[in-house]
């Protein structure tokens, strides 16, 4: 893990007044488990067979900053608490999606126009479609990724 990623991270958290509780071995993962003999990595003193990583998948809300422009996803926000959260998925994530209020689950290479749309104070029947759209999206990165081992949600309440 990252440790500057991590410190990073916290700090945004804090400056936004989020009340972080999620506790340290969601943030630095338990100790992993190898995928092909079910046991744990510190146990690989061995190394009888190669160590495959996790797959991690990272989902990052998106911010209301964002550029005057299009852009790509990943550059398109550009608040504080979205740099340092997807500092931390690139440190620490198999791979990332963006959780778009606009757009549902976006790869960080997705083309953008800028927007001016958040979940919080959206009808009941928008965050419900936009859920719709997030299961979609996430089903299609199965297909595609195959099934994560983890997924860590680094996005306000109302994108979970």
């Amino acid at each position: 893990m990252n440790n500057q990623a991590n410190k990073n991270l916290t700090a945004s958290i804090s400056e936004a007044g989020i009340d972080s509780n999620a506790s340290d071995e969601m943030i630095h993962g338990a100790d992993r488990v190898c995928s092909i003999c079910n046991r744990r990595a510190s146990d690989h003193v061995d190394m009888d067979h190669p160590w495959q990583a996790p797959h991690i998948l990272v989902i990052v809300g998106c911010g209301k900053s964002k550029l005057d422009h299009a852009a790509p996803a990943a550059d398109l926000y550009t608040g504080g608490l979205f740099r340092a959260a997807r500092g931390w998925a690139e440190a620490n994530g198999t791979n990332w999606l963006i959780a778009s209020a606009k757009c549902g689950l976006v790869s960080p290479d997705t083309q953008l126009e800028p927007y001016d749309r958040t979940l919080v104070g959206l009808s009941r029947e928008y965050r419900r479609q936009w859920g719709a759209w997030a299961q979609r999206d996430l089903s299609r990165y199965i297909n595609k990724h195959g099934c994560p081992d983890r997924i860590i949600i680094l996005a306000g309440k109302a994108y979970i």
